[in-house]
């Protein structure tokens, strides 16, 4: 009985380590600017709501930290760090500071990544922190570095042309050999390769790709059954989010793509860094406990997704035309007038989307009613 406990606990283990990500430099993006990416998952007994927030809580520094779907921050200059797991590592230390402290203290400090690259430097050579082992995306509007950190070491590369994903080994040469591999380190290595395939497929075939493409890798699902938990869209995926820096006005027209839940059951809306007063239910995390009740009751429903997918269009356009009168706003140092301009239109995109997703599940709400 105890060995099947231990079994099942391990087993629930090794999904927490499921976040796949990417960057897509200028080289090959249709807007010709970085687009850096991540699908978040979570542990299945883990309730994770999926908020947009400015961070409550207390940080080192002085900078604004906008906090998305738990990990994932940008402060108030646009420089954004995120994270993906590393199970297992051969240097970790029994009592190790923990990854989110650790991204909240380097972007409330670090206005750029040049900054935040050399204070994770130093955090790691200073031994006085017991950095725990992980992956991150750091990046501006000046580009992105990928980092394999580890409590005595640490790697990087900047990612300049083409694309790069990473999921939850690592794979830098001079950091391999601190792995442990395990059956989750097998899974993250498919699940490098698939998405690797997706994305080169589509470039292949359309020579750009587009923060609506990064959206639809999100999406992807191995049709293979043998496949099942592989691909970037899992079971376990709690929402996902494109930074589209800009490299103008970073501070306010750089934006986040999101989706508040999981890809398949939501649509994505597009809102800027400088966002001042966000939606109620992006806030509270409403948007994300619906897009859970959409799964629940349609499940891999690809008529419902093409209804999200119709939406986040209409949306996407709209928000491009918006952010394009701010930037003329900006220009002409109307910069209250352009952050207004903004938040009416990321709360339009709220509404548009509470609105959807009561139609699609009102026939349910009925059904219940009568049962």
């Amino acid at each position: 009985m105890r060995k099947a406990i231990v079994g099942v606990f391990l087993s629930l283990i090794m999904v927490v380590n499921a976040c796949t990500v990417w960057v897509l430099a200028p080289d090959i993006t249709t807007s010709g600017k970085f687009i850096i990416h991540k699908t978040r998952d979570r542990a299945i007994w883990r309730k994770l709501e999926t908020k947009l927030r400015w961070y409550p809580g207390e940080t080192a520094g002085k900078l604004r930290l906008l906090e998305f779907g738990d990990w994932m921050y940008m402060n108030e200059k646009g420089m954004f760090i995120f994270n993906t797991n590393i199970p297992k590592c051969k240097d970790a230390v029994e009592k190790m500071e923990g990854i989110s402290t650790t991204m909240r203290y380097v972007a409330s400090q670090c206005p750029d990544i040049e900054s935040a690259l050399k204070m994770l430097k130093d955090l790691v050579e200073s031994k006085e922190h017991n950095i725990k082992h992980t992956f991150y995306i750091i990046s501006d509007h000046t580009g992105a570095y990928m980092v394999e950190i580890s409590t005595s070491k640490i790697s990087y590369r900047k990612i300049e042309n083409g694309f790069a994903v990473h999921t939850n080994h690592f794979f830098f040469y001079d950091m391999a050999h601190l792995f442990i591999p395990d059956e989750g380190g097998v899974k993250s290595a498919i699940r490098l390769q698939i998405t690797n395939s997706n994305l080169a497929k589509k470039l292949a075939k359309q020579g750009k790709l587009s923060e609506m493409d990064s959206l639809e890798t999100s999406r992807f699902v191995m049709p293979d059954k043998q496949y099942p938990e592989m691909s970037p869209f899992r079971t376990t995926t709690v929402c996902c989010a494109d930074y589209l820096p800009d490299t103008e006005y970073p501070g306010i027209l750089g934006t986040l793509f999101l989706t508040p839940g999981p890809s398949r059951y939501t649509a994505a809306i597009s809102v800027p860094i400088s966002i001042g007063k966000i939606p109620a239910p992006l806030e509270d995390g409403t948007l994300g406990k619906l897009s859970y009740q959409v799964k629940e009751k349609l499940p891999m429903d690809d008529a419902t997704l093409d209804k999200f997918r119709a939406l986040e269009k209409r949306l996407r356009q709209e928000y491009v035309a918006c952010q394009e009168e701010a930037r003329k706003l900006l220009k002409e140092n109307k910069t209250d007038e352009a952050k207004k301009m903004l938040d009416e239109n990321v709360a339009k995109q709220s509404d548009a989307l509470m609105q959807l997703f009561k139609e699609i599940l009102a026939p349910f709400e009925v059904k219940d009613a009568a049962e």
